[in-house]
């Protein structure tokens, strides 16, 4: 039975992405390749936690064509560290978070009907692979490590040219457009870290990453973004901290709902049209929110299944692979979660450098206790924050590669009111009960069924195909950015 509420948590919000086949994805990373290269990166995604202590920065990349090699480049504060993230992580955040359109109710014969749709979702990207040695090369390395199956190299701004040079060394083409977004850069005082693939091995083995800055910085680097990308860059941003975000110098809006149509011959809702439309406003620089909710990780309703609802447990329960095996580890992971103070202060009290872990203070939790496994991306998330005054905001954007000429700042967000993700269709056309009495599960003439037929049905066969897909995902990454 665990196995089933596990896979449904999961399944429902991501049905309709399934169904619409959405191209988006989300990050703040540069893409470059060599000059015979046709990689073009379609979407970032990428998740954000801020607290005074830290901020972390979780980064995947969606992108089009079949390189030989390419580098992923990211502008970072220096003393900043990378490290290797889960694709569960934002498998998790996805599901969570997604828009679903339910159509409106019918009462045909005692029967009910409904049906889902939603905003996104995020496709795969294609294969890639690099080589090559990382000599000194006149270039101040200051960090050289493998992250998963990715190499990375930390290049310090203090270098005169550090990053074009290693660039031009490894056969990248630098763009003339962006030539100054990098000079910018070094000007403000960031390092970078460029990121290749190990040789021999290809997208799928590519797992996110994610980078580790000390203190708050609510800044995202999207003049990066701008190198590899086409004519649009769909973006996803899930900002964690303790209260509603915002963006401060990019518009931000809300989809109106009044307009929501559910069509029944299409079994489906004019949502994606409404948010296209939404994004398209101050010439396609609008950011939308389409879900902010506080204590979203440790809720217990019965939205994500059984054993206390939030997205922090359905993060944790994907220790359990789909075999049902690491089920014990779960539990004993659950539980130390639930014995945790959830009001106290999360912090880190390792020191990798000396490898010691004194106890925290009283009313501190130590991050370990938000860690399951090599399931460890909730625990860095949560670091200077209280975990019961922890919100997640979605933001969704589809920017012109003009409006890639500044960074995202973010800011609080005035209202503080929370956003669902879960709607009704307030209108609806092709979509009644059938004249004739057919009784229930029928098709009536001209192919609209009755309620059961008409949104039931679909959301039955969706949530196998979700499983299918899910069990497809944990066999598998995608490109991170």
């Amino acid at each position: 039975m665990h196995r089933f509420v596990k896979t449904l948590a999961i399944a429902t919000p991501l049905l309709s992405s399934a169904l619409l086949a959405s191209n988006s994805a989300d990050a703040c990373g540069g893409c470059f390749v060599p000059p015979s290269s046709s990689t073009v990166v379609s979407g970032h995604r990428m998740a954000i936690s801020i607290s005074a202590k830290q901020t972390v920065l979780w980064d995947q990349i969606q992108y089009q064509g079949n390189p030989e090699e390419f580098s992923w480049v990211l502008p970072i504060k220096p003393g900043a560290r990378i490290e290797e993230a889960s694709n569960a992580w934002f498998e998790t955040l996805e599901a969570a978070t997604a828009t679903v359109v339910q159509a409106p109710p019918l009462n045909c014969n005692g029967g009910g009907a409904f049906g889902c749709g939603s905003s996104s979702g995020f496709a795969g990207a294609a294969d890639s692979a690099g080589t090559g040695d990382y000599g000194n090369g006149g270039v101040t390395v200051v960090k050289q490590e493998t992250v998963g199956p990715y190499e990375s190299v930390t290049l310090s701004a203090q270098e005169p040219g550090a990053l074009t040079t290693w660039l031009d060394e490894h056969g990248y083409e630098i763009p003339d457009d962006i030539k100054p977004t990098i000079a910018a850069y070094v000007n403000d005082g960031f390092d970078f870290i460029a990121l290749r693939l190990i040789p021999g091995n290809g997208v799928n083995l590519m797992k996110p990453v994610r980078v580790i800055t000390d203190g708050a910085s609510p800044v995202l680097p999207l003049r990066m973004v701008a190198a590899g990308t086409g004519a649009f860059t769909s973006v996803i941003l899930y900002v964690l901290g303790e209260g509603r975000w915002t963006t401060e110098n990019f518009p931000a809006e809300e989809v109106s709902f009044k307009d929501l149509k559910w069509d029944g011959d299409a079994n489906d809702s004019n949502y994606a049209q409404l948010r296209k439309q939404t994004m398209e406003h101050a010439s396609g620089r609008t950011w939308i929110t389409s879900y902010a909710r506080a204590n979203a990780l440790f809720s217990y309703d019965d939205e994500f299944g059984e054993g206390g609802g939030g997205l922090g447990y359905a993060y944790l329960r994907q220790i359990i692979d789909d075999e049902g095996s690491n089920y014990d580890e779960y539990s004993a992971c659950q539980a130390q979660v639930q014995n945790a103070n959830t009001g106290g202060l999360v912090v880190s009290s390792c020191d990798p450098e000396a490898m010691e872990c004194p106890a925290p203070n009283p009313g501190e939790i130590d991050a370990s206790v938000y860690a399951c496994g090599e399931l460890t991306d909730l625990a860095a998330a949560l670091v200077g924050m209280h975990p019961n005054d922890v919100w997640i905001t979605r933001l969704e954007a589809n920017l012109p590669r003009p409006a890639l000429i500044e960074d995202l700042k973010l800011a609080a967000d005035a209202s503080q009111k929370p956003v669902e993700n879960f709607h009704e269709a307030v209108k609806s056309e092709n979509y009644e009960c059938p004249a004739s009495p057919l009784g229930p599960g029928s098709v009536a003439k001209g192919g609209k069924g009755t309620p059961s037929g008409n949104g039931t049905a679909v959301v039955l066969v969706g949530l196998g195909a979700i499983a299918a897909m899910l069990a497809a995902r944990r066999r598998r990454t995608f490109v991170s950015a």
